[in-house]
Order: structure tokens, then C-alpha cells, then sequence
């Protein structure tokens, strides 16, 4: 227990409190049924640049504060970004994923789009999962009717269990 409030991610709390349980649904779209879209330098070098932010702001010691910074940056923009915008940009993000040398990680890359998405004031859903048998974690950006990183089949495979946005 001590290892997880490092993180920031849960707190403890000594006083009887109620949990809701999140709740997400989950679009049948995702960008892999999409049309393939023209390489961009411009956006690689956002898509560059983003992961190497995604990978400190997911460090154990600042997940828990990274994850109160997007929440409260969706809470300021208030509602969902227009969808055909916030595709088109996440086609181009994942044409140009693949060029930039850092592992491909559902939380890395989910962090990263969801930057450059709200830079450019779109908010999207992100989504942390758990399945149990066997146990897995899995993290995806949604919008209501795209699953933006990963696949849709895939993100079915796990229970919601913090959804930010």
C-alpha cells in the first residue's frame, strides 16, 4: 500500500468513504479501421517530442500529479473535442508513432496524444483498465465513438477502473 501512495494514485484514508465505480463505454471505432494518412515532419516532431514527455510525466514518483493535471485541463475545457478533428489528428499521430525509437506502451502513448489533443484544446477520455484472469493493466484515449489508441476489441477486454475526462 505504501509502494501505490508513492504514485500519488490512491491516498490513504483512515475515515469510512464510499467509491463509485467508473464507468466508460466503449466505442466500436477505432483509427485501425481508418484510412492510412500522408507522413507529416511537423507532426513527427510533435509525436517526438510528446513521448518524451509522456515517459517522464508516467515516472512512479509523478503519475498521480500528471493525472490531476489532465484531469483538471478537461475539466477547463468542459466538453469533448469535435470528433473529426481530434481523428484526424490521431491518424497523423499514429502515421508518424512508429518513427520515433521509444517502445510502444498503451500508457506512454495515451499520455502523448492526449498532450498534443489538449494543446490544441480537444478533450478526449482517458481510460485505465484491469481484467483479472489473467491479471493485465491497459490504458487507451476514447472519444464518445473512437477508441484512439490500441483497438476497440482490445480496450473490451478490460474493466474500466479510472476514467479522466
Amino acid at each position: 500500500m505504501t509502494r501505490l501512495s508513492v504514485t500519488g494514485l490512491i491516498v490513504r484514508c483512515d475515515a469510512a468513504t464510499r467509491i463509485e465505480p467508473s464507468r466508460a463505454v466503449v466505442p466500436l471505432q477505432d483509427l485501425a479501421s481508418g484510412e492510412d494518412v500522408a507522413f507529416s515532419l511537423a507532426m513527427s516532431v510533435r509525436t517526438a517530442l510528446a513521448l518524451r514527455s509522456a515517459r517522464r510525466a508516467m515516472r512512479p514518483t509523478a503519475i498521480g500529479a500528471t493525472i490531476d493535471k489532465i484531469a483538471k485541463a478537461k475539466r477547463r475545457l468542459g466538453v469533448a473535442g469535435d470528433e473529426s478533428a481530434v481523428v484526424d489528428i490521431a491518424q497523423r499521430f499514429a502515421a508518424c508513432r512508429w518513427l520515433v525509437p521509444v517502445p510502444t506502451r498503451c500508457l506512454i502513448d495515451a499520455l502523448a496524444l492526449d498532450h498534443i489533443l489538449l494543446s490544441r484544446r480537444l478533450a478526449t477520455t482517458l481510460v485505465f483498465g484491469v481484467r483479472l484472469d489473467p491479471f493485465a493493466a491497459h490504458c487507451w484515449l476514447q472519444t464518445p465513438e473512437t477508441v484512439l489508441t490500441g483497438t476497440s476489441a482490445e480496450a473490451r477486454n478490460y474493466t474500466p477502473v479510472l476514467v479522466v475526462g
